[in-house]
């Protein structure tokens, strides 16, 4: 086990509020679930409608970056529907080189207490799922630098206290206690194009273009 995984652990585990590092849980099972969690899942719309936006203007994209032989994927996620913009790029390229910037989302119970079972396996840790409940919440930001976000936790049914050998730690929890299964400011992050323009203004990035559907939008962005 890498000892900057310990480090990063430790540090969640000793914070208050107490949390996981949302990428521990993207191990081989947890890409997995991640992937099961996108084809399955009736509810998580956001992959279905992402492909449907991709495939409907495509033709369009493809006009504003039939120059390019770079592409940058900024929140990627799961690189499927990618392919539909690469495999048509290539028809015209020689080849393009692909940059993704991301870890895989999606939103599931198993894939998110994934976290659990990895360090219970990994580290020693004794932790019984069963002493809390999963709970989320949706975070809604309007101003133009905070982007929309997901919280999701568990929250100690009561009194508990687990050893974790591996990181020489004790964990307490109170009845009502939550860890969190992610870093501060949230997961799955969800912005207006008003919010990503402004974040690209920071990184001396504009926007060439968007299309957007009822959930999602597809942008191709250029340097200044």
């Amino acid at each position: 086990m890498n000892d900057q995984i310990k480090v990063e652990l430790q540090k969640g585990l000793k914070s208050r509020p107490v949390y996981i590092p949302a990428w521990y849980r993207y191990d081989e099972e947890g890409s997995h679930l991640n992937d099961v969690c996108i084809d399955q899942c009736k509810w998580y719309y956001f992959h279905r409608f992402e492909v449907k936006l991709l495939t409907d203007v495509l033709d369009e994209i493809i006009d504003c970056v039939k120059e390019s032989s770079m592409l940058v994927d900024l929140g990627s996620g799961n690189p499927y529907k990618t392919r539909l913009l690469i495999d048509q790029l290539l028809s015209t390229h020689e080849r393009v080189a692909y940059v993704p910037v991301d870890i895989s989302q999606g939103y599931n119970e198993q894939f998110h207490l994934n976290s659990i079972h990895r360090l219970n396996r990994e580290m020693g840790d004794n932790i019984d799922i069963s002493n809390f409940e999963i709970k989320n919440e949706l975070v809604v930001k309007s101003s133009d630098s905070q982007c929309s976000y997901i919280n999701v936790w568990m929250e100690a049914r009561h009194n508990c206290v687990f050893d974790i050998s591996k990181l020489d730690l004790t964990v307490r929890f109170e009845k009502g206690d939550k860890l969190y299964l992610h870093e501060e400011g949230g997961i799955s992050c969800k912005y207006t194009i008003e919010q990503i323009r402004h974040l690209l203004n920071r990184a001396s990035l504009g926007i060439v273009d968007s299309w957007v559907n009822e959930h999602v939008a597809a942008v191709v962005v250029s340097r200044k």
